[in-house]
């Protein structure tokens, strides 16, 4: 419907770039990256000096895993330099340990300062945080705290600056458990008598769990959720959340399962919460679950959604190799092929599609022992302008799989 809108909108550019910014954020919620990609693509082809598109460009771009397409959007906007320092960090941390270079990183960040001293602008919090977690990925703890600690003293209404505090406490390994976890309560403890009940002292006090034992962690993230209801929504989305994670770190899987199910419940359209149930009801193999979840997801995105498809794809090829190991002779007698062409927007396979390929191929290998995927030999494909990558998936002769499964990869696209 919003699609179809913009043909009568075309006189009226300002309307146009609120109806592309609307649908941006509609294919964001339905899980559809590709989608919104083409949404901004198309605003800035319309506008190249739209802030607002080159912004969302950038973020549908790091959305899906293009990390340094996403930064260099970002460099083509003024005042986003502690963004595009996160960015450059998180691309440092894809890349084996011994090739990690933080100089770029660095000097954004002290760009960053500059700028803001230039213009007598109040230093940002955040430039303190990246400074100090850049330290301790380098192992120079020390460095990070008195950054930590400097950055507190100036600022001490910051609570992000307490909480990374309190985060990095925890992580100084080489002080015993128990020390590191009551310096982490100690600066908490001070956090919340000066600034009070916050959500982001809330998130730190779960990080806590990592290093207690299973049924001291169970008891704290127990009465962390049960006073979470005095936070506003918005803040109890995000507290309910790291709540599940922190469950399912200590392999709580039916507290994390329960956490989930109640949001999605709570928030029927929300895409996210139903692919985080159907994950994890595929991890434990139940069906019953997975279906009702397809159920859900099919509501949100409709009958034809990619997301939607790759799902009952996963259930189909699990029955197709159970069968298939029931009736195998021989290891290696592969009876059928489908071929799937997924479009590679990034430096490794990412999306959906790719992880129901990756997930088909470990399920028939683990069963069955048929040969697993390969990815990586370019083909052109009619329909797209790019060279899309070739899947080759071995499931047995169930074309239920295949035609689900090339659904997805082509809705994808």
């Amino acid at each position: 419907m919003l699609e179809g809108s913009r043909s009568s909108l075309q006189d009226r550019p300002d309307f146009l770039k609120r109806l592309d910014l609307s649908l941006g954020r509609c294919y964001e919620d339905l899980n559809n990256p590709d989608r919104r990609l083409d949404v901004f693509r198309r605003t800035l082809k319309d506008d190249p000096l739209s802030v607002t598109g080159r912004l969302q460009l950038a973020s549908a771009l790091v959305a899906i895993n293009r990390i340094d397409d996403g930064i260099e959007e970002y460099r083509l906007v003024s005042g986003v330099l502690v963004t595009v320092a996160r960015l450059l960090l998180v691309q440092q941390l894809a890349k084996p340990t011994e090739q990690r270079r933080w100089q770029n990183v660095e000097r954004a960040l002290d760009i960053e300062d500059a700028l803001r001293k230039e213009r007598e602008l109040d230093e940002l919090p955040e430039v303190a945080v990246l400074r100090a977690q850049v330290l301790a990925l380098q192992g120079k703890f020390d460095e990070a705290l008195a950054v930590l600690t400097s950055a507190r003293d100036r600022q001490p209404d910051e609570v992000s600056i307490w909480a990374a505090l309190a985060n990095l406490s925890l992580h100084l390994t080489e002080l015993d458990p128990s020390i590191r976890l009551a310096t982490a309560e100690q600066i908490l403890d001070e956090a919340e008598q000066k600034l009070g009940n916050q959500v982001e002292l809330r998130l730190a006090h779960v990080q806590k769990a990592s290093i207690k034992s299973a049924q001291a962690a169970r008891q704290m993230l127990s009465k962390l959720e049960t006073s979470a209801q005095q936070f506003n929504e918005q803040d109890q989305i995000i507290l309910r959340q790291e709540l599940a994670r922190a469950y399912g770190r200590i392999d709580a899987e039916h507290e994390s399962r329960r956490i989930w199910a109640d949001l999605a419940k709570r928030f029927p359209n929300n895409l996210s919460f139903r692919l985080v149930l159907a994950q994890l009801a595929s991890q434990e193999n139940d069906e019953q679950a997975l279906r009702t979840n397809l159920h859900g997801i099919r509501e949100i995105e409709g009958p034809d959604g990619h997301n939607g498809d790759y799902i009952e794809a996963g259930l189909l090829s699990g029955k197709a190799a159970l069968q298939h190991q029931q009736t195998l002779q021989q290891p290696n007698e592969a009876t059928g092929c489908a071929r799937c062409s997924v479009r590679r927007r990034s430096s490794a396979p990412t999306g959906p599609p790719f992880r129901m390929l990756w997930e088909i191929s470990r399920r028939c290998w683990e069963t069955t022992r048929l040969p697993p995927i390969t990815i990586g030999k370019q083909f052109p494909w009619e329909t797209v302008p790019e060279k899309p990558f070739f899947a080759w998936v071995c499931i047995c002769t169930n074309k239920n799989v295949t035609t689900k499964l090339t659904n997805s990869c082509r809705k994808s696209q």
